[in-house]
């Protein structure tokens, strides 16, 4: 009996027949068990895509930054005096010049600086700069740039008789140099750039969409 306990009995030729198939038995059951682990894992991970893609577009379509809006907002320049002052006298005449800026973003933007140019022809005939500032989120920010009007005495003769004449076109150009923060952190740097913004001088006015006082008929 005591070898009996040390020494047990060897397995009998029907246990060593159904060993393998049993082994194999065993061996699909695991691939099946894995297979349903992966199964699941891919079901939670296709389920947590369904739901943050969504969201996540989303967020990107409302709070993806958009370049800030404008409005050239003088519609009583007197042009003529100013192109005058060149032919005439050879002055720099000094206007302040309302620009009505909307930002159509969610967040705040902390202008750094802004920079305006008047055209005629291609040729520069007055600038003027903004410093820093902040523009609120969907309002609209009334932004007066004393600017300096020094046509060459070309441009200017060129613009009187334009003027004379009731087609006289300025181009405005603007540039802002921007940054956008989040948690008090710098998250985004936004540059625009607006070319080419024809004036009728005398005809129709730049458009007013954004001006507060916007002229009646």
């Amino acid at each position: 009996t005591a070898s009996s306990q040390l020494y047990p009995p060897a397995p009998s030729a029907a246990q060593h027949q159904r060993s393998p198939r049993c082994a194999a038995q065993q061996m699909v059951e695991q691939r099946i068990g894995g297979l349903g682990r992966t199964y699941r894992c891919l079901k939670w991970v296709l389920i947590a895509l369904l739901i943050i893609v969504p969201i996540g577009a989303t967020v990107g379509v409302l709070y993806w930054p958009q370049d800030p809006q404008y409005s050239f907002c003088n519609s009583e320049i007197d042009w003529a005096g100013v192109f005058r002052s060149a032919v005439s006298f050879r002055l720099e005449a000094k206007v302040e010049v309302l620009f009505s800026i909307y930002n159509p973003n969610r967040f705040d933007i902390q202008v750094s600086g802004a920079s305006a140019e008047f055209l005629y022809r291609s040729q520069t005939i007055g600038s003027a700069s903004l410093g820093a500032t902040t523009f609120m989120a969907g309002r609209v920010t009334d932004v007066i740039l004393p600017t300096k009007f020094n046509p060459s005495l070309a441009s200017a003769t060129r613009a009187l008789i334009d003027h004379e004449l009731g087609h006289l076109f300025v181009d405005v150009s603007m540039e802002l140099h921007s940054d956008i923060y989040a948690f008090d952190r710098h998250v985004y740097a936004l540059n625009a750039s607006y070319v080419g913004r024809d004036v009728d001088v005398e005809g129709d006015p730049d458009p007013q969409v954004y001006c507060n006082c916007k002229p009646t008929d």
